[in-house]
């Protein structure tokens, strides 16, 4: 199958069961129908092998995190492979990528972009800002998707290709545990503590300013949500949710979403968006889904899965948060209500649904009469009538008791006149077919 010359293909194939090992790659460079695939097996070091320890495992990870972050439709937007000191993350950046030019192995693996001295796995991998002085600064790497796009990566295991988020999710924690058993050697030890105490004397010799600047350049959660899209914010929370990330860190993020500045923040990119994507955040559950959830396969079980998902506080409270906060601040209020007025009948329907998750009846009615306000303009507006003509006689009384549950009289009558426009269409259609004695009786 010839891909398009601008990607990369990449195929890692693994055995053993318990242990797991990567025991080739074949990588398929850009422009790869006019060139060989380039096949690294696993071996002594010699030309186009490798020997499997904490570099290659490090590598083969971020692949199949990568994978599963690919089959999982709730995942956020961009993918990272991320952590401290002591890390896959770590070694990835430090024993590969910082090395990749002068690695022989990864050449064998994934060769030169062409005319160039450049390693393809230099272009797939992009390293994210890692400030060494900073403990609390994480290794962070993502994927060059335009290169490496998701249906390019093939992970093989036992002679399958793997294509579900719990399979990978089986493998990773398999090559996971070989990483931690590798780096328990004294000298990879003896070098991660190294490191450590280099940080710990790097970030005590900075002057206090560059620590005052250092705070101030931690983004809160507020500012992240200011660069993310709704659809990203989505993800990010869903992601945040993870029963994996523990109890106490879902419960200091749930703590930190609902503050004013997140709500406000959220507030504001919900109002400012499409009307479709803010319905889809007030329907969205926020829960991963089952397959994501890292276990190995004896613990697939009901039960099991019970025990490591999170009981406390859920963040669909923010929902509610938010509603009352757009409820009470008048241009937020406003703006949301001429986004509603202007939308079809299926999103304005749907919009009704997902306001109801706000749980607070008093903040929905407002919000409700605003858009009541909004519709005595939208109404004079060209093909407002039409985009609801088509929903009549049958669907529009659905729309029409919405409004009625939140006494929004001047509406309701606004979408029956509509409705009986639609009704004596219908039955002027019908007079045609059947008759006008069909028409009659209709």
């Amino acid at each position: 199958m010839a891909l398009k010359n601008s990607i990369l293909r990449v195929q890692l194939f693994f055995d053993g069961d318990k242990k797991p090992e990567l025991i080739k790659t074949i990588v398929l460079p850009p422009g790869y129908e006019k060139k060989e695939a380039l096949i690294c097996k696993r071996g002594k070091r010699t030309e186009n092998t490798f020997q499997w320890g904490t570099g290659p495992i490090a590598l083969s990870l971020f692949f199949v995190r990568y994978a599963a972050w690919c089959s999982n439709k709730k995942s956020p937007r961009l993918f990272e492979f991320v952590g401290k000191i002591g890390s896959p993350a770590h070694t990835l950046e430090t024993s590969v990528l910082k090395k990749c030019d002068g690695l022989n192995w990864t050449l064998d693996m994934f060769g030169n972009a062409e005319g160039t001295d450049h390693n393809h796995l230099l272009s797939v991998i992009e390293k994210g800002s890692s400030d060494k002085s900073q403990a609390e600064t994480p290794y962070r790497q993502g994927v060059n998707v335009k290169l490496l796009p998701f249906d390019a990566l093939t992970i093989n295991w036992r002679n399958a290709d793997l294509n579900k988020t719990a399979e990978f999710e089986v493998l990773a924690v398999k090559l996971e545990e070989q990483w931690k058993n590798c780096i328990t050697t004294p000298e990879i030890s003896n070098k991660i503590e190294a490191a450590k105490q280099q940080q710990a004397e790097v970030k005590e010799d900075r002057p206090a300013e560059a620590k005052r600047a250092e705070s101030d350049q931690r983004q809160t959660m507020a500012q992240q949500f200011r660069s993310l899209s709704v659809v990203s914010i989505i993800s990010y929370i869903t992601t945040a949710m993870l029963p994996a990330r523990g109890s106490l860190a879902i419960e200091n993020f749930s703590a930190e979403i609902l503050s004013p500045e997140c709500v406000n923040v959220l507030a504001e990119k919900l109002v400012s968006d499409s009307i479709r994507n803010f319905n889809d955040f007030f329907h969205a559950t926020f829960e991963p889904p089952w397959e994501s959830l890292p276990l190995v396969p004896d613990e697939l079980n009901p039960q099991k899965i019970k025990e490591l998902r999170f009981e406390g506080a859920r963040v669909p409270d923010i929902k509610r948060s938010i509603g009352i906060f757009i409820a009470s601040n008048r241009d937020l209020r406003e703006r949301l209500a001429f986004m509603v007025a202007r939308c079809n009948f299926p999103d304005m329907w749907y919009w009704f649904t997902a306001i109801s998750f706000c749980k607070d009846r008093q903040s929905e009615r407002k919000i409700a009469h605003e858009v009541e306000l909004a519709l005595n303009a939208a109404a004079e507006e060209p093909g407002f009538k039409e985009n609801f003509l088509i929903y009549a006689p049958e669907k529009l009384p659905r729309l029409i008791q919405y409004f009625l549950d939140y006494d929004c009289v001047v509406a309701a009558r606004l979408f029956e006149k509509i409705n009986e426009e639609g009704r004596q269409e219908e039955a002027r259609i019908r007079g045609i077919i059947y008759g006008d004695t069909s028409a009659k009786k209709s």
